[in-house]
């Protein structure tokens, strides 16, 4: 057994003991995942810690993706240089601003 089939057992472990915790939603579960949820366009000007970028980056690790791959890609910016860079990096790959792709028609 190589370290992948551990690391796939031990998470099937853990969606199995957290399975065994929940019996069911409650109403603010609900609420939450299914008719409030939105996805968010803005920020605020408030600094998010290492700690909390490590904890999101876990939580989405572990959730389920089409035939168990995982399409998400991440980029933690964490300083006005990184996004100066990632923006004009971003506007000489696609020649438009990161924001842009939102003015264009699907």
């Amino acid at each position: 057994m190589d370290s992948k089939d551990e690391l796939d057992l031990k998470a099937q472990e853990l969606i199995k003991e957290a399975r065994s915790r929940v019996t069911e939603l409650d109403e603010t579960a609900k609420l939450l995942l299914f008719k409030a949820a939105r996805s968010f366009n803005g920020w605020k000007e408030k600094t998010v810690s290492d700690e909390q970028l490590r904890e999101v980056y876990d939580l989405l690790k572990l959730c389920p993706t089409s035939a168990n791959v995982c399409p998400i890609r991440i980029k933690f910016i964490c300083s006005k240089t990184a996004k100066n860079f990632y923006n004009l990096y971003y506007l000489k790959l696609t020649g438009l601003r990161p924001w842009m792709h939102q003015l264009l028609p699907s």
